[in-house]
């Protein structure tokens, strides 16, 4: 009798490993560190763009990862500050990076472009961000900003943002210790936005 439920076990083992797709009995893990040019590995995000390329924000820099070899950008490179907390994408393929401590950066495949409090932007202590409608949500340690590529449109009241989150076609402003609100906006009028 055991040797039948062995026989019966071996027998289903290797008809759902001849079943299984190739693909998924193929996936295997991978881990990334410092050992493989990682500049920390105190990771805060990571983003894969659309053209396929991993991106990762450490506290050391943002790197990019192209399946075999991982490019490193911080400071010297143009970034505000080398504490990458969140990456995004915009409609042309373009990434926002929110750097805490240091503002967020505009990156076009070739150079950095930097907006801190000296461009208008009221905190430079970036937690998260959202790209959605041509609008660049910035979730900060003080405060939820929207930026429409020219101005930063704030309210004056004080909230420790963590994100801004899409739940069916509404978006949710997610704060440290006041709750949570949904987000009423007009893109043509965003320095009314409410909560």
């Amino acid at each position: 009798l055991k040797a039948k439920y062995s026989l019966f076990f071996f027998l289903i083992i290797f008809g759902l490993s001849i079943i299984l797709p190739s693909e998924i009995s193929s996936q295997r893990s991978r881990k990334i560190s410092i050992e493989d040019g990682l500049p920390s590995n105190s990771i805060r995000c990571i983003f894969k763009a659309k053209n396929g390329l991993l991106w990762i924000g450490t506290d050391a820099g943002l790197c990019r990862y192209d399946g075999k070899s991982i490019t490193v950008f911080d400071e010297k490179n143009g970034l505000p500050s080398n504490y990458v907390w969140s990456i995004v994408e915009d409609e042309k393929g373009n990434l926002w990076i929110g750097c805490y401590s240091g503002g967020i950066s505009y990156y076009n495949g070739s150079s950095f472009k930097t907006y801190t409090n000296e461009n208008g932007l009221p905190s430079e202590r970036v937690r998260k961000l959202r790209y959605e409608d041509g609008i660049l949500f910035i979730s900060t340690d003080n405060k939820l900003v929207l930026f429409d590529g020219e101005n930063f449109h704030y309210k004056s009241s004080m909230m420790q943002v963590m994100g801004v989150e899409k739940v069916d076609s509404s978006l949710f402003v997610i704060s440290r210790a006041l709750g949570i609100y949904k987000l009423s906006y007009k893109k043509d009028e965003l320095s009314n936005f409410s909560l």
